[in-house]
C-alpha cells in the first residue's frame, strides 16, 4: 500500500498482512466509498475491524465491535466493510475484539477535505502516533487474575514515537521553542488556537499547524511525556519521555531536550468548533443508568471514553479535587460559546463529565473506555437508538450471517443474528481468556482496500 497518498478512485489500492509493520495509513477524500476486504489468517483467533470516530450513519452494521454490531470473524473467513466516508479529519482503524489493537492491529485513517476551512488544512500530510510498547497479549492474563486483586495498571518500560506497539497511555506533546496552532480535534474543525503543548489520551486525535523557524542552523526536539497519574507505581529508572526531532539541518547535532518544571497543555474544553452549532435543547425525558464497574479494575485511574456513532458535546467536567457534583449543565453561555465536541473525552480519577449528544443515528452504539484493559474488564455500555427504525432498515450482508453461523460457541445462530442487529453484550466476549494475536500462528490479517468512485 502506498503510504501518505490519496487513494485513486475506481481501483484497488493495495493490501497488507500482519507480518508488515506498521500497518498502512489509509487516505481517502470526503464522499469516497471505502471498501475493506479482510481475511482472517490469525490461526485460532477471531477478529473484527472498527473505524474509530466515523458515525456510520445508515451503515451501523459496518461499525465493527464484536457481538455489538457483528459476530466475530472466525479464522480462515473473509469479511467486507463497505461504507461512504463523509467526515473530514483524522481517524484510525483497529480491531475491536479481545484487546488486539494494542498488539498491533491498528492504523491511521485520514479523510481529506477539498473544502477545508483553511487552505493550510487541506493536506494533513504528516500524521504521527505516540504510545508505549508493552504487549497486550502478555498483560491481559496477568492484569485480570487473582494475582492482581487491586487491578494495578500495567506500567510500560518505554515509549516510542510513530507506529508504536501500544496506544493506551495519555501523552503530553510539545515541540521545543515552537508554537503550534490546533485546528482539529477528533474530526471536528475548531477555531485555530495557539499553544505550546497538547494532551492526547488513548484514541484521541489532534491536528495542528506548526510555525517553522526562518533560519536552519539548529534542530529541535519533539517530546512526548507519559501521564503517570495512570500508574499505581512508577518503577525506578522509568523514562517517561520519548524524543524525536524536527530537522532543519541534517549536519547539525541533535540537542537534548530542555527539562520542563511543569506540564501545562491546552485545555481542550475551551476549543470552539468552527461550525458554531448552537446548544442542543434540554431533554424532554431522562433515563437514569445506575450501573458500576468493579473499582478494583478501574476505580483509581483516568478513563478515555468513546461513544461510537456521534460526537459528544462536553458541557462540564471535574477532577477529583472539584467540589462540584452537579449533573445539570449550565446552558447560560452556550448560545454564544458552544461546547467543545469530540468523540473521545478524558474523565479524571473520581471525577465526572457531563455530555450531551443528539440521538439522530439509528443503531447499536458502544460507549466504552478506550484504555483497553478497562474495556476488557467490562467498562462499557451500549446505546440502542431507534430500534424499530433499525429493524425496518437494516439488511445484514451474507458475510455477517456466515460469521454468526460459523460461531463455535453454543449461542444459536438465530440468537446471534438477533443480538448483532438489535442488542449488545456490553463488553467484548471472552475477554478474560483472550490472547493477543502476536502469539498466534498464521500469517495475520490480510486487508485489501478499495476507494471507489467519488461523488
Amino acid at each position: 500500500m502506498d503510504h501518505g497518498q490519496p487513494r485513486r478512485p475506481g481501483r484497488a489500492t493495495g493490501h497488507w498482512n500482519h507480518n508488515q509493520w506498521p500497518p498502512p495509513r489509509i487516505d481517502v477524500q470526503v464522499g469516497d466509498r471505502l471498501i475493506v476486504n479482510l481475511h482472517n489468517s490469525l490461526g485460532d483467533e477471531d477478529t473484527s475491524l472498527h473505524f474509530h470516530g466515523l458515525f456510520m450513519n445508515g451503515t451501523n452494521h459496518m461499525d465493527g465491535p464484536v457481538m455489538v454490531t457483528q459476530c466475530p470473524i472466525p479464522p480462515g473467513a473473509s469479511f467486507t466493510y463497505n461504507f461512504t466516508v463523509d467526515q473530514p479529519g483524522t481517524y484510525w482503524y483497529h480491531s475491536h475484539n479481545k484487546g488486539q489493537y494494542p498488539d498491533g492491529f491498528r492504523g491511521p485513517l485520514v479523510i481529506h477535505d477539498p473544502k477545508a476551512p483553511l487552505s493550510t488544512m487541506k493536506s494533513l500530510s504528516s500524521p504521527f502516533q505516540i504510545g508505549t510498547n508493552d504487549r497486550m497479549s502478555l498483560l491481559q492474563p496477568r492484569f485480570m487474575s487473582k494475582y492482581n486483586p487491586t487491578g494495578a495498571e500495567p506500567v510500560p518500560k518505554s515509549a516510542l514515537m510513530n507506529d508504536t506497539q501500544n496506544l493506551t497511555m495519555p501523552m503530553y506533546i510539545w515541540v521545543e521553542d515552537h508554537t503550534i496552532t490546533v485546528v482539529e480535534m477528533d474530526g471536528v474543525y475548531v477555531h485555530p488556537t495557539e499553544t505550546n503543548m497538547v494532551y492526547v489520551a488513548a484514541a484521541q486525535r489532534c491536528s495542528f499547524l506548526l510555525t517553522a523557524k526562518t533560519e536552519t542552523s539548529r534542530n529541535f526536539p519533539i517530546i512526548a511525556s507519559m501521564d503517570t497519574t495512570l500508574f499505581d507505581t512508577i518503577p525506578p529508572g522509568l523514562n517517561t519521555n520519548v524524543t524525536s526531532y524536527l530537522l532543519y539541518n541534517h549536519t547539525a547535532p541533535l540537542p537534548s531536550p530542555t527539562p520542563l518544571d511543569t506540564l501545562t497543555p491546552l485545555d481542550d474544553t475551551l476549543l470552539l468548533p468552527q461550525d458554531n452549532l448552537t446548544t442542543l435543547p434540554s431533554p424532554d425525558q431522562t433515563i437514569t443508568l445506575n450501573a458500576a464497574t468493579p473499582s478494583t479494575c478501574t476505580g483509581t485511574s483516568s478513563r478515555s471514553l468513546h461513544r461510537s456513532g456521534a460526537d459528544e458535546g462536553t458541557w462540564s467536567s471535574s477532577s477529583s479535587s472539584s467540589s462540584s457534583s452537579s449533573s445539570t449543565p449550565n446552558n447560560s453561555n452556550h448560545t454564544t460559546t458552544p461546547p467543545m465536541r469530540r468523540d473521545t473525552l478524558v474523565v479524571e480519577p473520581n471525577g465526572n463529565a457531563v455530555i450531551r449528544f443528539q440521538a439522530d443515528n439509528p443503531g447499536v452504539w458502544l460507549f466504552h473506555c478506550h484504555i483497553e484493559w478497562h474495556m476488557i474488564s467490562g467498562l462499557a455500555v451500549t446505546f440502542i437508538e431507534a430500534p424499530s427504525i433499525l429493524q425496518q432498515t437494516i439488511t445484514l450482508p451474507a458475510d455477517h450471517l456466515a460469521a454468526c453461523r460459523d460461531r463455535k460457541d453454543p449461542i444459536p445462530f438465530e440468537e446471534a443474528v438477533e443480538s448483532e442487529a438489535l442488542s449488545a453484550f456490553g463488553s467484548e466476549e471472552e475477554a478474560v481468556n483472550g490472547v493477543g494475536m502476536a502469539n498466534k500462528k498464521g500469517d495475520g490479517v490480510v486487508v485489501d482496500v478499495d476507494a471507489i468512485t467519488r461523488a
